[in-house]
């Protein structure tokens, strides 16, 4: 018996670690730290609702996790009613050393609701130069 587990989750692994694209809601997040290694694009959906102080939490676990999306190079957050509290905790986790997101280039969190002070963060993730941020080449925040 223990033979077949330690088989189906090698294989298991295997399959997992081939998916590069991925679409996902907020609360699968540590799902995807575990089971796909080798995401490279990310695209969170969250259609019942905003995303809220506990979803943008979920994400800072996955940005600052271990072993979790180190090979990430496209984050879509758009259309996620992301407030300018969220793009805040959010963004400080993103200047946080620990932070995996080394590979990120594209970021998109367009058509959330940001405002002024979400934005003026951004900025400054930008001017204090992050290793995240050094490799970053698109921003979109149109449409906050």
């Amino acid at each position: 018996m223990q033979y077949k587990n330690k088989y189906h989750e090698k294989k298991k692994s295997t399959i997992y670690s081939k998916v590069s694209s991925l679409k996902a809601t907020p609360i699968q997040l540590p799902l995807l730290i575990d089971y796909y290694p080798n995401l490279k694009v990310l695209e969170i959906t969250n259609q019942k609702s905003n995303l809220g102080a506990r979803d943008i939490n979920l994400l800072n676990k996955a940005f600052t996790s271990r072993y979790g999306l180190q090979h990430l190079r496209t984050l879509d957050l758009s259309f996620n009613g992301i407030k300018s509290e969220g793009c805040i905790a959010m963004f400080h986790a993103i200047q946080d050393d620990d932070t995996n997101l080394l590979q990120l280039r594209s970021l998109n969190i367009c058509n959330n609701s940001i405002k002024d002070e979400g934005c003026i963060v951004i900025a400054n993730t930008f001017i204090k130069s992050t290793a995240c941020m050094k490799r970053l080449t698109y921003l979109n925040l149109r449409e906050n």
